[in-house]
């Protein structure tokens, strides 16, 4: 008695179809790992870079967080940055990237970055871009010009004179 074609035919999909599936499975997987593989080879030549450029690796794998209030609900975030360094008397947190992800303008490392900026006590930001093995410095705010450091002196200077001629006026009162 011979099997009606239609049952060989849906037993042969249904074995192509879990063998995709399986196959895919472990493709996703051994994709993953060589994911990791390059970003944990990458923060070991970050290290290297940082210390090559006068950087101390104060820690690596530094944890913090935040709390996010979501109506009224504390909600806590954690988080964990690639490292911690210092240099100068100044602590940096640094973020290191491989592949496509490594300009500071990508959204994702954008984010990432003023997540950090915000749930971290320290200096600055650096993001090691390890396919061209270049750091960036990352700040949030522009740096202060010289234009704004002359408004504060002149301000500063401004007030002081009008205190001057506040103590003047007010001795010259008292002495008539």
């Amino acid at each position: 008695m011979s099997t009606p074609l239609w049952i060989s035919l849906a037993g042969g999909a249904l074995a192509g179809a879990l063998l995709t599936t399986a196959l895919a499975r472990l493709w996703r997987r051994a994709r993953a790992r060589r994911r990791i593989a390059r970003g944990l080879r990458g923060e070991r030549r970050a290290m290297r870079l940082l210390e090559r450029r006068g950087y101390r690796v104060i820690a690596e794998q530094v944890e913090g967080g935040y709390t996010l209030w979501v109506d009224g609900e504390p909600q806590q975030i954690a988080l964990r940055a690639d490292a911690l360094v210092s240099r100068r008397g100044r602590t940096y947190l640094v973020e290191v990237k491989t592949g496509n992800s490594a300009r500071a303008t990508e959204r994702n490392t954008r984010r990432q970055l003023l997540e950090y900026a915000h749930a971290f006590e320290c200096d600055g930001l650096i993001l090691a871009d390890m396919e061209r093995e270049l750091l960036a410095r990352v700040d949030l705010a522009p740096p202060r010009t010289a234009s704004r450091r002359a408004r504060g002196a002149i301000a500063l200077l401004v007030g002081a004179l009008l205190l001057l001629a506040a103590l003047a006026a007010g001795w010259l009162v008292s002495t008539s």
